[in-house]
């Protein structure tokens, strides 16, 4: 997300998320790259909170801002171009029309940006030559030549939330007004029953379990994720939900 944007409004989530990031450079405040960015914007995120004050700045060309910026991200949504959207909201951003102009980033920024510019130009020489970047750079090797370049600050976050349940510190889920409703009970061997009675996470040891199918990375062009290695994982028919009294 863009960083110093206030995330007060749920309804700005998805307007102002980048996205976008997985065809762009980002670099930390020190001027370097420390992430392939194309593997995915989740693992970006992660990489980026281990950074000098968590932030970093991602760094667009014309043809990302054409193609994955203002462009439809999924399929059938209408395109909206997020730069504007961050710059109005207050984002710490910035066009510049060439290269050269990063050595004239401001100073309060605190990025070095005349190493950022020679970082880029060293990008772009390596993958017009078909080298190998460091780091790597995995499902989106174009250089980001084509001017001008667009420029957010970013910042680590988590702005969703797809349902679920809240739960207090002995495993009961919660109603709105705070009351216990159930309890989640995962313990191997269990019945339903037994759930009523059965003893806080704290007491017995958990098992975890998934049903997930791993998907492989994302592709530059169809911005889609296919299946690779698909993985099944049952888990223990003695997981249950049991109803508890208020």
């Amino acid at each position: 997300m863009p960083a110093g944007v206030s995330l007060s409004d749920p309804a700005r989530f998805v307007d102002l998320a980048l996205y976008y990031s997985e065809h762009a450079l980002l670099f930390d405040l020190t001027g370097e790259r420390f992430v392939d960015e194309t593997v995915g914007d989740h693992l970006t995120t992660m990489a980026l909170l281990e950074r000098p004050g968590a932030r970093g700045l991602l760094v667009a060309d014309a043809r990302v801002h054409r193609e994955w910026i203002s462009a439809s991200y999924v399929e059938g949504i209408p395109g909206v171009d997020k730069f504007q959207l961050c710059h109005r909201a207050g984002a710490r951003s910035a066009v510049a029309e060439s290269l050269e102009e990063f050595a004239w980033m401001p100073e309060e920024w605190g990025y070095p940006g005349a190493r950022i510019r020679d970082r880029v130009e060293e990008f772009n020489s390596v993958v017009r030559g078909g080298g190998e970047t460091v780091p790597g750079r995995l499902l989106d090797r174009q250089p980001l030549d084509e001017p001008p370049f667009y420029v957010i600050e970013a910042a680590p976050a988590i702005t969703f939330a797809f349902g679920g349940l809240l739960i207090d510190a002995e495993a009961h889920a919660l109603s709105a007004d705070g009351r216990r409703t159930v309890r989640a009970c995962w313990w191997p061997g269990r019945t339903r029953a037994d759930c009523t009675g059965a003893p806080t996470p704290a007491a017995s040891p958990r098992r975890w379990c998934s049903a997930s199918r791993p998907l492989g990375p994302r592709s530059a062009q169809a911005g889609k994720r296919t299946p690779t290695n698909p993985v099944q994982r049952s888990c223990p028919a003695a997981i249950r939900v049991s109803s508890l009294p208020n």
